[in-house]
């Protein structure tokens, strides 16, 4: 992934955005089917369980990007937002939005946690500085392929672009 500075309008633009193809609020706690933890040493992290990685995959056009690569992408989203937007609250809802338009979909994940100061991260990445430390794995696979990322607001909400 890509970090960009664009809005959700920009990148509606540039798909060619037509039409809200998925849109769901769902708890964790309500869903328990649709979400998993796991402990690696003195952390627990959560998750969604693949079922709905391949509902939200479904729902995209994914053209020559690989499921596997988007698939990844998508699960380190939610296990960021719900491990460390969200602090493992299994309270609080995640929403997802699909929007497919005829040069491609964005996905937008939007968690209710306090989120954190990517508008810094983006400046740091563009001028080649580290900004990992401290921040876990995820943020640093986001960078390794060609769909991109742009966040708003307090940094929980995330659209991840995919052109075809």
């Amino acid at each position: 992934m890509v970090f960009v500075d664009k809005t959700l309008e920009e990148m509606t633009q540039e798909v060619g955005c037509a039409r809200l193809a998925f849109s769901k609020s769902l708890t964790p706690k309500d869903n328990p089917d649709l979400f998993k933890s796991r402990h690696c040493g003195y952390k627990k992290y959560f998750n969604a369980q693949d079922t709905l990685i391949v509902s939200l995959l479904n729902e995209m056009e994914l053209g020559e990007h690989s499921e596997y690569v988007v698939g990844s992408v998508i699960s380190l989203a939610i296990e960021n937002s719900l491990t460390r937007g969200h602090l493992g609250d299994l309270f609080l809802p995640l929403t997802f939005n699909v929007l497919v338009g005829s040069e491609g979909s964005i996905l937008r994940i939007r968690d209710y946690g306090l989120g954190f100061n990517h508008v810094e991260h983006l400046e740091l990445r563009t001028r080649g500085k580290r900004c990992y430390d401290g921040n876990g794995e995820g943020i640093k696979y986001f960078n390794s392929a060609s769909p991109e990322i742009a966040y708003e607001g307090s940094g929980n909400i995330m659209n991840i672009m995919v052109k075809k």
